[in-house]
Parts: structure tokens; C-alpha cells; sequence
């Protein structure tokens, strides 16, 4: 910063002293005593040499201004002008006139030139030259050092008095241009740490209001977004160009209504629901505090706006939660007592069914009676797995043995042909019960199997994820023909069904299950099949007992 202050400084003395020496070079070419050319001819002759001295020192300043950036350097630089300075007006003050000469103001221009360059330090030296200068002057005049021939000079009978007043003038314009430009250096100093402060609280502030997990905006006396921290974008998804200097009605008009109802009440943690760039809603609890300045004035509204959408679904999944099991606990005292006499008409029709009596049609409808029974005792078992879960054992589950096994025994009961593949990790692990892992396995191989009444293949891959949380992924996918846009969303409902004799219970109960596990499951359909994808806690204690191996496997 210094160096750079003071090559500026070089640069624009430089040029100036080219500007006054042009002009003073002018104004003696255009002055003219007839009376006495001879002198007037060696004052042009000497003013000429003066400047092209002066063109030939700033063309190697400007060189080694362009080449340095070393401070010491640049200071000698100036010292070197301030002497060439003082030369200067002492030679062109010696040949107009010594101590009665016009130029002598000269003297007190390069000392206040010095004290811009360096301060106090330059001012003291260009007065000591200049009095070491004016001096010399003197000294000729007196004859003391001897005259040149080109110049005349008379003596004047004010000489002493000329003497001390510019000697004074020379201290005094020392120490006052001295003590204002040390005044500017202090000045600047301070300005500069103000500024350095200044960015680094602003950089402070800008980490504070990113750091901060809620958005906050902050608009305008006309609602007009002025600031907005990173959780803008991320809970809207619009870039900062899209918001800011936009007005708040254009782009969030729930909460320009809310910054209008802030005039008349505090507004404090209403939800608010607010659309995306993508078109999704988000559910938001957003906050209104008044901007104010010194004098509580107020010259804005700072919003505070927190994304709530997970913590409404969860309230709300736990809310349903507690209703299905209010209601499955009634249910399952229900369903039990309707087993118990289930059970003994099935009995009681099975020996019926004994009799030697019966004719064909008798034996046929008896035979739909066993067929219903078996078909409601079969709800109800479903319905008690659904609505009153066993304690579970949780322990290490090898993933790919289980589904080994499970998917065996559904290919070998199925009606069609199916192609199997089993691909991914063969050292996945699952931490949960080993039963009623191998059920949501069951539902979920007897769904796809079902959805496939020409036979089709089930593709099953399973691998590892470490971030952001340990887990087993396993992807369950078939050739069906998919399922509807219209449906897909109420497949995990208790009791929704599109097969003819189905209990709408076997995915409820698989995303009971997984959700009991910590897990989660996630369903993709298309006309060519369908997956579903289901997230369970990895034991990584048990994996690290195997080779960590990529497995590869089909069956028919």
C-alpha cells in the first residue's frame, strides 16, 4: 500500500514539474527586451537547457517507475527530485534577478511538493536545501562566491532583510506543510484500518447470516428484496439475480402480505406456505422484525423463514401413527374374538364335510364355506401382523443369505416362470429381525411375481451406503407392467388392493416394518416395471467379517 501511494505521488509530481517548466520555458520565449537582448537570449538559451535536462530526468523517472516497486528505491527517487528541484529554482532564481527575483516563490512549492512525497522527513530536507540554496544566492550577490559574466546582478540594499524573510518563509512553510501532510498520513492511516475493519466486520456478517439455517430476507420501505443469505436459494432454488432488487409480491407473495400485516401486529412463527422454482411447495414458519437506525426509525423489515415441510410431515406421520394404533388395538381385540368363532365354523364344516350323506351340491357349498373362512383367517392373521407388530430381535441379518432364501421359495411357489438375478455386495449386513426382514422380502417378491401374470424376471441388487448414514440399499425390480400415476401414492394405505382377492395389507405392513427398522422404502414405476428401494441400518461390524466383494448371480 505504501509503495503504490507513493509511485502515484512520483507520477503526478513528475508531470507537474514537466507542466511548469513547459510553461515557464513559454513564457520567456514570448518575453522580449529589445533594450537588452544579449540577456534576454542567454536567460532563453538557459531556460531551453533547463527543460530538456528536466524532459531527459523525467523520461529515466518514468523508466525506473515502471520497473521498481521496491520502497526504498522510490524514496531515493524523490529525494533525487526534491534536489533537482531545489537546483533548479536556486539557478533560475540566481539568473532573473537573486534576492529580488520574481521565482523565489518556487522555493516554497518544492518543499510543500516534498512534504506530499515524504511527509516531514521531505519537508525539513527541501527547506534546508532551499535555505542552503537562497543562501548560496546571497552569497553571490555579495561577491562573496564570484559572479558568473552572463549574469547581472546588483547589489540591493535590502539584501539582509530578503535573507531572513525567506529563510523564515522557508521554515515556516516546512513546518506547517510538514504537520498537515503528517495530519493526512495519520488521517489516511486511520481510514484505511477503518475500511479493513469495516470489510472484515461486512465478511464477519456475510458468515454469520449464512451460517444461520434459516433464510433471511430483508426488504425495502417498497418491498423490494435488498439481502438474502444462502438458505434463500436453497429453500427456494431461485439464484440470487432472481430475488434480489425483485419485489416481494412478484416472487413470495405469501410473504409480502405477511410484511403488510406486520404494520398492524407482531408477526411471530406463522406457517406460511411458499412455492419453489421447481413448482413444489414448501411449508415454511416465517418471522417479522422491523429494520430500524439510530433514532428507531424504520427503514425496512428483516424476515426470518425456517423450512418446516419435514417436521409437518413427521408431526403428521405421527399423528397417523397414533390413530392406527388407536384404532389397531381395537381392531385386534375385534379380529380376535371374530377368530375364535372363525375357527369353530371352519371346524364344524370340516366335519361336516365328512358326512357320507352330502349330495355334489351340498359338498360344493360347504367347500366355499372352509374356502372363506381360510380366506378371513388369513386377513385376520395379516391384519394382527399390521396392527400389533411382535417384539422385535434385533441382531445382524445377512442380507444377501435372506434374500437368497426368500426368493427361492417364492419362484418355487409361483404359477408362472420367473428369472431371477441377485447382484450388488455380498457383504451387506442389516441390523434388525431376522422374521420380519424375510416378510417385507416375501411381500415384496409375491407383489412382483403377481404383477407379472405372463412370468418375467426379479432383479434384486444390493449394495452398501456410508454417507451420509450407514445402510444396506436394496432394489427390488420387475418386468411387470407398472403401476398407474394415479395409484402409486396410496400403495403403502392399509387395505388398498387392485388384486381381486387381495387385503391391501402386504405393503402397508412391509412400510410398517422397514419404518420400525429405521428404514426407509421408495417405490419408481414405469410400463416396463417396477422398483422398489428399501433402506435399512448396516451392521458394519458384522460386514467387516467379509471380503467386501461384488457378487453376481441368476437363477431360473
Amino acid at each position: 500500500m505504501l509503495q503504490a501511494d507513493l509511485k502515484k505521488k512520483l507520477y503526478w509530481i513528475t508531470f507537474l514539474r514537466v507542466l511548469v517548466v513547459s510553461m515557464l520555458v513559454l513564457s520567456t520565449l514570448l518575453t522580449r527586451d529589445k533594450a537588452d537582448a544579449l540577456f534576454w537570449t542567454t536567460i532563453q538559451r538557459f531556460m531551453l537547457g533547463v527543460a530538456g535536462f528536466t524532459f531527459v530526468l523525467t523520461a529515466a523517472v518514468l523508466v525506473t517507475l515502471w520497473r521498481t516497486t521496491r520502497q526504498r528505491t522510490l524514496q531515493i527517487i524523490a529525494y533525487v527530485q526534491i534536489i533537482f528541484d531545489v537546483g533548479i529554482n536556486a539557478t533560475l532564481v540566481l539568473v532573473t534577478g537573486g534576492a529580488t527575483s520574481l521565482f523565489t516563490f518556487l522555493f516554497s512549492l518544492t518543499i510543500i511538493n516534498a512534504s506530499v512525497l515524504l511527509y516531514r522527513t521531505g519537508a525539513v530536507v527541501a527547506a534546508l536545501l532551499s535555505a542552503v540554496g537562497y543562501g548560496a544566492i546571497i552569497l553571490v550577490e555579495l561577491r562573496v562566491i564570484p559572479q558568473p559574466s552572463w549574469i547581472q546582478l546588483s547589489l540591493t540594499e535590502d539584501i539582509y532583510n530578503s535573507l531572513s524573510i525567506n529563510l523564515v518563509t522557508f521554515i515556516a512553510v516546512a513546518m506547517l506543510a510538514g504537520q498537515l501532510s503528517e495530519q493526512l498520513r495519520t488521517t489516511r492511516s486511520r481510514l484505511e484500518e477503518s475500511e479493513i475493519s469495516l470489510a472484515d466486520l461486512r465478511v464477519l456478517n456475510d458468515m454469520i447470516v449464512n451460517s444461520l439455517e434459516i433464510a433471511i430476507i430483508t426488504v425495502s420501505f417498497d418491498k423490494r428484496v435488498i439481502l438474502c443469505n444462502r438458505w434463500v436459494r436453497q429453500l427456494t432454488g431461485y439464484d440470487d439475480s432472481d430475488v434480489l432488487y425483485e419485489s416481494l409480491e412478484v416472487t413470495f407473495p405469501p410473504l409480502a402480505e405477511l410484511v403488510d400485516a406486520s404494520g398492524r401486529r407482531p408477526v411471530q412463527h406463522e406457517d406460511v406456505q411458499i412455492s419453489r422454482r421447481d413448482g413444489t411447495t414448501v411449508i415454511t414458519r416465517v418471522s417479522v422484525f422491523p429494520l430500524v437506525k439510530k433514532g428507531k426509525e424504520r427503514i425496512g423489515t428483516v424476515l426470518s423463514v425456517q423450512d418446516i415441510t419435514s417436521f409437518r410431515e413427521m408431526e403428521r406421520r405421527i399423528k397417523q401413527h397414533e390413530r392406527l394404533a388407536a384404532v389397531g388395538e381395537l381392531s385386534a381385540g375385534i379380529a380376535h374374538e371374530i377368530r375364535n368363532p372363525l375357527a369353530a365354523i371352519s371346524g364344524s364344516v370340516q366335519m361336516l364335510q365328512d358326512n357320507p350323506r352330502l349330495d355334489d351340491h351340498e359338498r360344493r357349498l360347504l367347500d366355499i364355506v372352509v374356502k372363506e373362512s381360510d380366506y378371513l383367517n388369513g386377513l385376520i392373521t395379516d391384519f394382527l401382523a399390521y396392527a400389533r407388530p411382535s417384539t422385535m430381535e434385533i441382531g445382524a441379518v445377512n442380507v444377501v443369505q435372506l434374500i437368497s432364501e426368500t426368493l427361492q421359495m417364492c419362484v418355487a411357489g409361483a404359477s408362472v416362470p420367473v428369472v431371477t438375478k441377485l447382484s450388488g455386495r455380498s457383504d451387506a449386513w442389516a441390523k434388525g429381525d431376522r422374521r420380519q426382514l424375510r416378510q417385507v422380502l416375501w411381500n415384496l417378491f409375491t407383489n412382483a411375481i403377481d404383477a407379472m401374470p405372463s412370468g418375467g424376471s426379479i432383479h434384486v441388487d444390493v449394495q452398501l451406503n456410508a454417507m451420509p448414514q450407514n445402510e444396506v440399499l436394496i432394489a427390488v425390480s420387475d418386468t411387470g407392467g407398472g403401476i398407474p400415476d394415479d395409484l402409486i401414492d396410496r400403495i403403502f394405505t392399509p387395505f388398498f388392493t387392485t388384486k381381486e382377492r387381495g387385503t391391501g395389507l402386504g405393503l402397508a405392513t412391509v412400510h410398517a416394518i422397514v419404518e420400525l427398522h429405521g428404514g426407509k422404502i421408495a417405490v419408481e414405476s414405469s410400463e416396463s416395471g417396477t422398483t422398489f428401494r428399501v433402506a435399512l441400518p448396516a451392521n458394519r461390524a458384522a460386514s467387516d467379517h467379509d471380503d467386501e466383494s461384488p457378487m453376481r448371480g441368476e437363477a431360473a
